[in-house]
C-alpha cells in the first residue's frame, strides 16, 4: 500500500473534487463578501469625509475668531469695566440720570416710576418714564444721549402714541444692571 506523499504546504485544494452548485455558491459567498466589505469602506470614507469638512469649518472659524480677538478683547475689558458698581452710576440714582438726559434733550417727565431688583450677582435698576406732547426731534436727541452713556442703559420698551399738534405721547421702560455689592 502505497503512502500518500506528505506535502509540505498543506494539502492541494482540487476544484474538481467540487460541484459546479458549491462552486457557484463558494462564489456568490465571496462576491458578497466584496460587496459588503466595499459598502462598509465607503460608509466609513463618508464617515471620515464628514468629520473633515467639520474640521474645516471650525479652522475657518477659529481664522475669523483669532483675526477679531483684540477687538472682542477690548470690547469685554470696556464692558467689565462699565460692570463695576463704583463706576455704573457714580452716586446718582437711575431716576435722576434719565431725568437730567430729559432736561438737557428740554423734555419734562410726566411720570418717572423706578424699580429695583436682584438676579443673581446682577441689581437690576429700571425706570418707566411718560412725556406727554413731546415733539420728535426732542424725543431723538433724548435718544441718542441714552445710547451714548458710558454705562450700559437699555430701552426695554416704548409706547408711542399720537399726541396734539405733531407731538407724541411717549413712555419709555429704561433698565441697567451693575454687580451687587459682595456683602
Amino acid at each position: 500500500m502505497k503512502k500518500p506523499k506528505n506535502n509540505s504546504a498543506g494539502m492541494r485544494l482540487n476544484l474538481k473534487s467540487f460541484s459546479v452548485r458549491e462552486l457557484a455558491l463558494a462564489g456568490i459567498t465571496l462576491w458578497v463578501a466584496a460587496i459588503l466589505t466595499g459598502l462598509f469602506a465607503f460608509k466609513e470614507f463618508r464617515a471620515l469625509r464628514e468629520k473633515s469638512d467639520d474640521l474645516e469649518k471650525q479652522c475657518a472659524l477659529q481664522d475669523i475668531t483669532l483675526e477679531i480677538r483684540e477687538t472682542v478683547e477690548a470690547r469685554l475689558a470696556e464692558h467689565v469695566k462699565r460692570l463695576e458698581s463704583a463706576e455704573s452710576l457714580e452716586g446718582s440714582t437711575l431716576q435722576g440720570l434719565v431725568d437730567t438726559l430729559a432736561r438737557a434733550s428740554m423734555l419734562r417727565a410726566e411720570n418717572i416710576t423706578p424699580k429695583t431688583e436682584n438676579k443673581g450677582a446682577f441689581q437690576i435698576l429700571s425706570v418707566k418714564m411718560s412725556f406727554r406732547d413731546a415733539p420728535m426731534d426732542r424725543l431723538l436727541v433724548f435718544d441718542d444721549r441714552l445710547r451714548t452713556q458710558k454705562i450700559p442703559l437699555a430701552i426695554t420698551g416704548i409706547r408711542i402714541e399720537v399726541g396734539n399738534r405733531d407731538s407724541l405721547n411717549v413712555t419709555y421702560d429704561i433698565a441697567t444692571y451693575h454687580l451687587r455689592d459682595k456683602k
